[in-house]
């Protein structure tokens, strides 16, 4: 039990800490959504689409980055997924 309550105040002071640093930035969201609008029109999931790959999407709008990644998923059909995907 002490193990667990160390563990969740560790947590709290992690997300204390480190939360700020974390922010939505309107570029990558520009670019999210241009992307999202992509694979809607043309019914696919994908990494790529004519603007190029992550990278070269982003930069498009702006963004400087030296280390990116995407997820990308849908139709979450249980909860264990969604559960999953929220991690």
């Amino acid at each position: 039990m002490f193990l667990f309550f160390s563990i969740l105040l560790l947590i709290l002071i992690i997300k204390k800490v480190f939360c700020h640093l974390f922010f939505l930035n309107s570029k990558l969201m520009k670019a999210a959504q241009k992307h999202t609008n992509f694979m809607v029109k043309s019914n696919t999931l994908t990494h790529d689409d004519p603007d190029g790959s992550l990278g070269q999407r982003i930069k498009a709008v702006g963004y400087d980055f030296s280390t990116v990644g995407e997820n990308i998923a849908e139709g979450f059909g249980t909860n264990e997924e969604a559960r999953v995907m929220k991690a």
